[in-house]
């Protein structure tokens, strides 16, 4: 018995190992694998989404990321929390899961931040539904939501799609001059575009040229030309990819171009930490309630079910076994209602009549007895004694 038990447990425990397991990508070069389609054909963003996040991260030597001006919880370019409800990546109590993706501005207001090349193939494809269908998911920590520990790509959460991206990979990511250099590498199908035409210029701001930007255009307050994050000499070889050459430009451009997000952060971070909190109450409370009401309503499904049918069948078989005795009775009905009209019919007459009868006889003895009133009775001639001779 302990055998058995023994290698059930084995088996089980393989079985959720093998579930749970999730690829990952190490290089550039596995992200050309011709297995991975994430973003790879037109309209799909997932590769530019990928580009664009490389250009707004930090990665220290221990492999963490920090996200630079980005708060998931504040839903900053989209961002919102991911339940991973169905538990295919790793849960643990001190990390919490964000994603980004969702290019819906009625959902998720946020995500018209993101920069032009992102969004372009979204806006302009109304009838494709894979216009909307790549995300990265960001597995954060739970008190510090913008330090990244791990990177997953996703075709919208589909199991079987979901692939962890290794800091690595990003430092590669960066270290590619242009959006359009990073997707020849990675294999992105160009033949897939209307007309075969890549809709950006190579010196275009938000088409991968040297000037990319972090989120896009965007102008300054007191310089009447657009500014980027990256400056125009990020192609020149020998370039790091990582910000902290440029700390003083990405400071600045920060402070000139957020001034606005960091108030709203401030006005916001109560309400996030209380619709946490909320969050957190309601699932812990209502879920074991739905999870009650799901094996009731199996039960009730399981039980009533049979009793319907028993009652249906027999409702049936009363409504053909009864409804000709109740047609039958429906016509005496008629014809007793009919007998009955007419024996009162035959009833008033006689009643009519008879009263006819004894207001005649009425009559007749009035008038007789009126008449020997009237008329005083003639007494008979008296006879005639006989005489004698």
């Amino acid at each position: 018995m302990g055998r058995k038990l023994f290698l059930w447990f084995v088996l089980l425990s393989f079985f959720v190992l093998m579930t749970s397991s999730v690829r990952r990508i190490n290089s550039i070069k596995d992200l050309a694998d011709n297995n991975i389609k994430f973003g790879k054909t037109f309209p799909r963003h997932g590769l530019l989404l990928l580009f664009w996040l490389s250009r707004n991260i930090q990665i220290d030597q221990n492999d963490v990321i920090q996200l630079v001006d980005i708060d998931p919880s504040l839903e900053d370019f989209g961002f919102h929390y991911y339940g991973n409800f169905d538990k295919t990546l790793p849960t643990e109590s001190n990390w919490r899961y964000y994603t980004v993706g969702n290019l819906n501005p009625n959902s998720h207001p946020g995500s018209a931040r993101l920069p032009a090349y992102v969004t372009s193939d979204f806006r302009n494809t109304r009838n494709d539904r894979n216009r909307n269908l790549d995300r990265i998911i960001v597995q954060s920590y739970r008190n510090t939501p913008s330090r990244v520990r791990r990177v997953y790509l996703s075709e919208h959460y589909e199991p079987n799609s979901i692939i962890e991206i290794s800091p690595e990979a990003l430092r590669q990511i960066r270290n590619i001059p242009t959006l359009r250099e990073f997707l020849e590498l990675v294999g992105y199908n160009f033949n897939t575009r209307p007309h075969r035409e890549w809709p950006f210029r190579d010196n275009d701001p938000d088409g991968g040229g040297p000037g990319i930007g972090t989120v896009g255009q965007e102008k300054s307050s007191d310089h009447g030309n657009e500014r980027t994050w990256l400056d125009s000499h990020s192609s020149e070889p020998g370039r790091e990819g990582s910000c902290k050459t440029q700390s003083d430009t990405c400071n600045k451009w920060h402070s000139e171009s957020h001034q606005q997000s960091d108030a709203s952060r401030w006005f916001m971070q109560p309400f996030s930490w209380i619709f946490s909190i909320f969050h957190f109450l309601v699932r812990v409370i209502i879920y074991p309630f739905s999870l009650i009401f799901s094996v009731l309503h199996f039960l009730v499904r399981v039980i009533i079910y049979p009793f319907s049918l028993i009652v249906f069948v027999s409702d049936f078989l009363v409504s053909v076994i009864i409804y000709p005795f109740s047609l039958i009775f429906s016509v005496l009905n008629s014809l007793t209602v009919v007998m009955a009209h007419s024996l009162s019919l035959i009833w008033s007459v006689i009643v009519y009549l008879l009263r006819a009868c004894i207001a005649l006889l009425i009559t007749f003895f009035i008038f007789a007895f009126t008449s020997h009133l009237i008329s005083p009775p003639q007494h008979p001639p008296r006879p005639q004694p006989l005489v004698s001779h």
